[in-house]
């Protein structure tokens, strides 16, 4: 600890004054806690992201109510079929976490399509795709979204944004809290005991 008054450092983890001039390490002990207890870049991280995270949440549950959608079927005649095998490795862990075994298996699976008169590709299950032969006709469907009447260009309402400045200042407020609570337990332990030690950084 190097005393503000006297300049001297002092090579101790327990004072409460130093012994050169008898000054109170008090100060010089509150700008370590400052400088050692603080918000952590790890926090500041989780923060923002728990921020933007809500603002999403809410444009998303805004524009879900001005968003319809309906499904169209489409008839056409296939002009095609094609099945298509492949192959694929599966791993498993038959052991523990901190001794895996791990067993690999390969697998064949095989995907059919059809392809349209209207250069559409659909892919069907096995069943469906021996059902039907080229040149008949196979339904399916187009999952369509539009705006609803007038929603197109109105306002965001300005709650989606109040939100997450709200849970922006409550993580603040929350984070503030706990260094304050630290920084007065560390002060308050140096005070009945006069240990210099600071235990590692907020999180």
């Amino acid at each position: 600890m190097k005393c503000n008054q006297c300049g001297k450092v002092t090579i101790t983890n327990n004072a409460k004054k130093c012994p050169f001039c008898g000054d109170t390490f008090k100060d010089e002990f509150t700008h370590r806690l400052r400088k050692k207890v603080k918000m952590s870049r790890g926090a500041t991280i989780k923060i923002l992201i728990a921020t933007v995270i809500v603002l999403s949440l809410c444009l998303v549950a805004v524009y879900s109510q001005r968003l319809y959608s309906w499904d169209e079927p489409r008839t056409r005649e296939i002009v095609d079929k094609n099945e298509h095998t492949y192959t694929y490795t599966d791993r498993h862990n038959i052991g523990d976490s901190d001794d895996p075994v791990w067993i690999y298996e390969t697998h064949t699976d095989t995907d059919y399509y059809f392809y349209l008169n209207d250069s559409h590709r659909e892919e069907v299950w096995y069943s469906t795709y021996h059902q039907y032969k080229v040149g008949d006709n196979y339904t399916y469907h187009v999952m369509h979204v539009d705006w609803k009447p007038g929603m197109k260009d109105a306002p965001i309402p300005v709650w989606v944004w109040i939100v997450p400045v709200g849970v922006l200042l409550a993580c603040l407020i929350y984070v503030t809290y706990r260094i304050d609570k630290r920084r007065k337990t560390e002060m308050d332990e140096w005070l009945e005991t006069g240990d210099l030690n600071i235990k590692g950084e907020e999180e």
